[in-house]
């Protein structure tokens, strides 16, 4: 009977979305494209700083998993990629400064959690 207790317990663990045992799902978007290319460097930061997290051994033993995805600075672009992060279950956005600007362009995608960078550290957007 034991066994069958913690199969039931194994398998009522649920984590929120883009959270697996093995791995953090995570989606950004970047203006790698279009007329502010200049401040994509943030998005390659971002990725080489997850891959060196990664090769550290993630988060908890989890593998950070960061979809990083051109919006050529426009915010319609933007929106459409965090829709597409929804659909896909992605956990978190790390959103560019296109969507950022104002609640209202990042009001529609409150189902994911979101983080912008002031000014030295990583804040969690709350409702």
């Amino acid at each position: 009977m034991g066994s069958y207790a913690a199969d039931a317990v194994a398998a009522e663990k649920q984590y929120g979305p883009g959270v697996t045992d093995t791995e953090i799902k995570i989606g950004q978007t970047v203006p790698y494209s279009g007329p502010a290319s200049a401040f994509s460097s943030y998005g390659r930061v971002m990725t080489g700083y997850f891959q060196m997290l990664n090769e550290k051994g993630g988060i908890n033993g989890r593998k950070v998993n960061l979809i990083s995805r051109d919006n050529a600075f426009s915010p319609p672009k933007a929106i459409e990629q965090a829709t597409s992060f929804n659909k896909e279950r992605v956990g978190m956005l790390l959103p560019g400064i296109e969507l950022t600007n104002s609640r209202e362009n990042y009001a529609p995608y409150r189902s994911l959690r979101m983080a912008i960078f002031e000014k030295t550290s990583w804040k969690l957007l709350e409702e």
